[in-house]
């Protein structure tokens, strides 16, 4: 399986986006995996075999569930063999839409915790997201916060074009983002880059905090929608 390095992870995973992927994309760390169940280029769902990733222990720690109702759970699942959600419910301990904001908690849980990993070895093979909720947020917004999540500011930094360099966007970033839906000060930012203006010069006039004008920054950059002019 082919090493996908951290600092590739978002240029790859707006990539899967741009292209209609569909399938489950598998990241391998040892014995550690996360799945990522792609339709037509959008995360529906996830998966992952790491304990704190798993939808008992998620609602445990958020306090939803008391640790005898997991264990008296997971002791009936043996025999009735219900996905754990169902046996929950069942048992009065959630209800529909406690678990639809569970699983949405567990999907964004898996996607941003993958940036934390420094590399990973990946596959795709043919598969539908898991039936129930799905993660609706656009990639952009997703890769966004798996960066602000997983990337120290100093790597963030460092990923910016050359401080001496003119920068415009890309011609496919004004269609692409129209999907994202921009808030007006990231309208104000993205027209800050109009080929004239070095990173330094789009942060001094950006209509944001630093921090979160180079977040914009990088994670257009790491998508390949900035241009060196």
């Amino acid at each position: 399986m082919p090493l996908l390095a951290k600092k590739n992870l978002p240029a790859f995973l707006f990539a899967c986006h741009l292209l209609g992927t569909s399938g489950v994309l598998t990241f391998r760390q040892r014995f550690n995996y996360k799945s990522l169940h792609f339709a037509e280029g959008w995360v529906r769902s996830t998966a992952s075999n790491v304990e704190s990733d798993w939808l008992g222990k998620i609602l445990l720690a958020h306090g939803r569930i008391t640790a005898p109702q997991l264990n008296e759970v997971e002791r009936a699942r043996a025999k009735t063999h219900h996905h754990i959600g169902e046996e929950l419910i069942t048992r009065g301990y959630l209800d529909r839409q406690g678990l639809k904001e569970a699983l949405i908690v567990q999907y964004t849980q898996v996607w941003m915790s993958l940036f934390e990993w420094e590399s990973a070895q990946i596959s795709l093979v043919h598969g539908m997201p898991n039936a129930g909720p799905q993660l609706t947020l656009h990639p952009f917004r997703l890769i966004e916060a798996g960066i602000k999540f997983g990337f120290r500011q100093s790597e963030i930094e460092d990923g910016l074009p050359p401080a001496g360099k003119g920068l415009q966007a890309a011609d496919w970033v004004a269609d692409k983002l129209a999907e994202v839906v921009l808030v007006e000060e990231e309208e104000k930012l993205l027209r800050l880059l109009d080929g004239r203006r070095t990173w330094p010069e789009i942060i001094a006039a950006s209509p944001v905090g630093p921090e979160s004008a180079k977040l914009f920054l990088f994670t257009l950059h790491s998508m390949r929608g900035i241009e060196e002019v």
